[in-house]
């Protein structure tokens, strides 16, 4: 069991920590403490789950792929009912199906789009607008709620919103 555990009975931490207050360095120093044997003790637990779950997931692939071999061998002997995108075989627990795919095509815009527009066939290639906020940001005033221009004018489109300061500590 941890230090900070205890230091502060399990029943009663959630009491607590609404009451505690901080009046000095070494109740700051109990409290970063605890932060660091919480991050310690959650590095520690994720880490092992995180190996558990790849070991079982390793375990279900090898499982999921050595039965799919058997069945596909198995399908590949049965009267199967044909469409003209898939063959399929029920049983009482399930469905095999085997898929007839499409080709994949691999676009080299680089090559492609030119060669379009030179041909007349420019009603293909895609022209996407947006606007370049880094660029923007640096030639507009943002002034509480609005973005104007330099002579005052409102840019509509833009939603200014005001976040909060985020508290953060640091544990060496």
């Amino acid at each position: 069991m941890s230090e900070w555990k205890k230091e502060i009975p399990e029943e009663e931490q959630e009491d607590q920590q609404e009451e505690m207050m901080v009046l000095d360095d070494a109740s700051a120093e109990i409290l970063m403490r605890q932060i660091a044997d919480a991050d310690t003790e959650y590095d520690r637990m994720e880490s092992w789950y995180k190996t558990q779950l790849k070991r079982c997931k390793e375990r279900r692939d090898g499982i999921v792929s050595w039965a799919k071999g058997c069945l596909r061998a198995y399908f590949d002997l049965v009267p199967k009912k044909e469409t003209k995108t898939q063959s399929s075989y029920q049983t009482l627990s399930g469905k095999m199906v085997l898929k007839r795919l499409g080709p994949t095509f691999d676009v080299d815009d680089a090559v492609t789009v030119p060669w379009l527009k030179e041909n007349g066939l420019g009603e293909y290639v895609k022209v996407k607008e947006s606007v370049n906020w880094e660029a923007l940001k640096k030639a507009v005033n943002i002034t509480g709620a609005a973005v104007t221009t330099e002579d005052g004018e409102i840019i509509p489109g833009i939603t200014v919103t005001e976040r909060e300061p985020e508290f953060t500590v640091v544990i060496k």
